[in-house]
């Protein structure tokens, strides 16, 4: 999905940051903007918060640009702006989330399909559809997040 839109499409540039986010961002892992460059052409800059980011495990980092990377691809299908909550209502759906959960463990063999799931939940946990899930299952969802965002879990960078 991801190659067929961004992969040899001249009008559409991704480029990925690696940075300090600071103000309002500082507590987020990652930020992703669309901006249009001219007739019918668009640049999307991925920002990861180094900060946030500078323990994390390989598995918590990958989650993380999976995400990210739907977040432009919804930019792109979606001429009109689509608020964040939006775009992660999109991604919780079965669809979407099943893609991300899939490429993670493509990416990631021996990562278990409940630790793929649980870190494709990271960043959608202000959902509909996460607080439609089980207490006990949100909670461990969150622990796990941490763990992996800790390097408590997973490979180490």
């Amino acid at each position: 999905m991801f190659n067929k839109v961004f992969g040899n499409n001249e009008k559409l540039d991704l480029q990925f940051n690696d940075n300090t986010l600071v103000g309002n961002l500082s507590n987020v892992d990652a930020y992703t903007e669309t901006k249009s460059t001219g007739y019918q052409k668009s640049l999307t800059n991925i920002t990861f918060n180094n900060v946030q980011l500078d323990s994390s495990s390989k598995e918590y980092i990958a989650a993380t640009i999976l995400h990210e990377v739907v977040h432009a691809w919804i930019n792109y299908k979606y001429t009109a702006v689509v608020s964040n909550q939006y775009q992660h209502s999109l991604m919780a759906g079965s669809y979407r989330f099943n893609l991300m959960r899939i490429a993670l463990q493509e990416m990631y063999p021996n990562l278990s399909t409940e630790d793929a799931i649980d870190l494709t939940w990271g960043g959608l946990t202000d959902t509909v559809e996460f607080s439609g899930l089980p207490v006990n299952e949100r909670q461990r969802i969150i622990s796990k997040n941490i763990d992996f965002k800790k390097g408590l879990k997973g490979t180490h960078c």
